[in-house]
C-alpha cells in the first residue's frame, strides 16, 4: 500500500503559501517560485516519465479558508503497458477551506497500449469554496497506430459540501 503525499496551503499576511508539501514515490510534488498573492503553486512531476504497472499515487490536499491553490502537471501523465494485468492507479483527496479556491489543471493522461488505469478523484468544499477541475485523456501514440487501444480507462470525481453531493 503506496503511503499518501501531501499538500497543505494556508493564507497568511495576505497571500496564499504551500506551508507543507511531502512527496511519496512514484509522485514528486514541484513548489515554482512563481507565485501570486492568490494562489500557491505545485507541480506534479513523476521520476522517470510516466507511470509504469503498479505504480500507485496517493495525494491529500489540504486548502484553507481565504487559500488559493494552482495545482498542475510538468507534462502529460503517460500510463505504459500493464503486461502482468495490475492496474496503475491515482488517488486525490481533497478538502478546500471556507472561500478557498482550488485550480486543478493537468495535463492530459496518454494511456499507452496495453496499459490499465484508473483514478479516483474526492473533494470536499467548504462553505463559499471554489473548485476548477479539468480531467481528460487523449488516444496514446498516435503514430505508432496506438489509437485508444489501452486495456482499462477510468476516472472517477466525486466532489462534496457539507450539505450534500454536488458531483458523483
Amino acid at each position: 500500500t503506496a503511503e499518501w503525499s501531501r499538500i497543505e496551503v494556508a493564507h497568511s499576511d495576505g497571500r496564499s503559501r504551500l506551508i507543507s508539501s511531502v512527496s511519496r514515490a512514484p509522485l514528486k510534488l514541484v513548489n515554482p517560485r512563481a507565485q501570486s498573492d492568490r494562489y500557491a503553486a505545485v507541480i506534479m512531476s513523476g521520476y522517470g516519465g510516466g507511470m509504469v504497472e503498479g505504480d500507485r499515487v496517493r495525494l491529500r490536499i489540504d486548502c484553507g479558508d481565504n487559500a488559493g491553490l494552482y495545482l498542475g502537471t510538468q507534462a502529460f501523465t503517460r500510463i505504459y503497458k500493464c503486461p502482468t494485468g495490475q492496474t496503475t492507479q491515482q488517488d486525490i483527496e481533497g478538502v478546500i477551506g471556507r472561500a478557498g479556491c482550488v485550480v486543478a489543471l493537468p495535463d492530459l493522461v496518454v494511456p499507452y497500449a496495453g496499459s490499465r488505469f484508473c483514478q479516483r478523484q474526492t473533494w470536499r468544499l467548504e462553505e463559499g469554496a471554489l473548485l476548477v477541475l479539468a480531467d481528460g485523456h487523449t488516444a496514446g501514440r498516435l503514430r505508432a497506430g496506438e489509437r485508444f487501444r489501452y486495456d482499462s480507462y477510468a476516472s472517477s470525481i466525486e466532489i462534496r459540501t457539507p450539505e450534500r453531493p454536488l458531483l458523483i
